[in-house]
């Protein structure tokens, strides 16, 4: 599995330069050759790893007042998300993965075109915990919360603020994830080592992004969010046929 690993980085760096897509990358990658609840499964703690790190990297600017409402859903979401997955066929998995990633691009193309109207309309804060349920069932299931960017940036989060928030939201939906597949027995131990290894290259990556980061304009991040997200989909189609 050394070329999961050496690909982390690039996933760690991403997450961080663009805001998202990283861990969604590893997991659709590692499908590809992996049955998918094994990539859900391994992903899991590595991802967790890596964005309690980037939370650390930009923990000045973490948003409370957004990010637990939201993990009030998120964490029974995932628990009942990776409760579930070891139950769904592989082919499931596969179609949900394309569907999550179809998602995340189509929102991120629709953002970019109606920036000034959805400036403008701030989802309640009633919302977020509903939102948040959604994501965490996502994850679980398909390893890619592609709603909690959307979600984040309708409430006006950006730069540092919508890092580390989301790095936090996500690390709670990764503890949830990973305690639900441990439970149901996906995630082996003889996983682990690997995944720690996943992990400690998630925060590299993360470090070279933190140090890129404010070398690269908001407009180059959005290109490079849309650009990432049409490779994901690429090699999500791909994934169906294995």
């Amino acid at each position: 599995m050394l070329w999961m690993i050496l690909l982390a980085p690039f996933a760690g760096l991403l997450s961080t330069v663009a805001g998202m897509g990283g861990g969604l990358l590893l997991v659709l990658l590692g499908s590809l050759f992996l049955d998918p609840r094994a990539a859900l499964a391994l992903t899991a703690p590595a991802l967790l790893l890596g964005n309690l790190h980037r939370l650390f990297l930009f923990r000045d600017a973490f948003d409370r007042r957004v990010a637990f409402p939201f993990m009030l859903g998120a964490i029974p979401g995932a628990l009942l998300g990776g409760a579930v997955v070891g139950a769904l066929p592989p082919l499931l998995l596969r179609l949900l993965l394309v569907g999550v990633t179809l998602l995340a691009l189509g929102r991120a193309l629709a953002r970019n075109r109606g920036a000034s109207a959805a400036r403008g309309a701030r989802l309640r804060s009633a919302f977020l915990a509903p939102a948040g349920l959604l994501a965490g069932g996502i994850a679980g299931t398909a390893g890619a919360a592609t709603i909690v960017a959307p979600t984040l940036l309708s409430f006006g989060l950006e730069g540092r603020i919508f890092l580390a928030t989301a790095a936090g939201v996500a690390s709670a939906m990764h503890i949830s994830r990973s305690l639900a597949y441990g439970a149901t027995g996906l995630l082996e131990a003889r996983l682990l080592p690997l995944a720690a290894a996943l992990g400690l290259a998630l925060m590299l990556g993360n470090t070279l992004g933190a140090r890129l980061r404010p070398r690269i304009g908001a407009r180059s991040n959005r290109w490079i969010t849309h650009g990432v997200l049409v490779c994901v989909v690429t090699l999500s189609l791909l994934g169906l046929g294995s």
